[in-house]
């Protein structure tokens, strides 16, 4: 078993990196790793690794939205990357773990926190609504990247 780090959607489970692919348990997914990071699905060994993945944050991508930890199937071609990151060709997901309520979201883990966690509801009804959202984010990360290259460039530490 595996755990992979994902964007908790309107109930529905999104790679954080690229907001094209979906996940939904019990169902399984392929492609073929490339190196440099290209193509497969990247996930670590062990829960813990999950919940602390640094995934870059990309105009587009799924990077603000809350997160969950997928237990997954993982076969086929792989790639070994440091920091004990893994790249398989295959993934099924067989359970949501929840993510710690300390960091970005929280699903099962609030037992060990021994915190009431209150009944939430999800921010974004319906796909319209989310597509609005994204096309504004993306502006915002764009708007973001710029402002920081632009600091880069002055000397600017940030």
């Amino acid at each position: 078993m595996y755990y992979k780090q994902v964007a908790f959607i309107d109930g529905r489970y999104f790679s954080v990196y690229d907001s094209r692919v979906e996940y939904a348990i019990g169902e399984t997914l392929r492609c073929k790793p490339k190196g440099e990071h290209k193509g497969g699905f990247f996930v670590y060994k062990d829960l813990e690794l999950a919940v602390h993945a640094k995934i870059k944050m990309i105009a587009g991508s799924n990077w603000i939205f809350p997160r969950t930890i997928l237990k997954v199937l993982c076969w086929g071609d792989f790639i070994q990357y440091p920091r004990f990151k893994l790249c398989f060709e295959y993934i099924k997901p067989v359970e949501d773990m929840g993510f710690p309520i300390k960091y970005l979201s929280s699903n099962t883990f609030e037992q060990e926190y021994n915190e009431e966690i209150p009944e939430t509801k999800p921010c974004v009804k319906g796909n319209e609504r989310l597509n609005t959202m994204k096309k504004e984010t993306t502006k915002l990360e764009l708007e973001v990247l710029e402002l920081e290259q632009k600091a880069k460039a002055m000397g600017i530490l940030i």
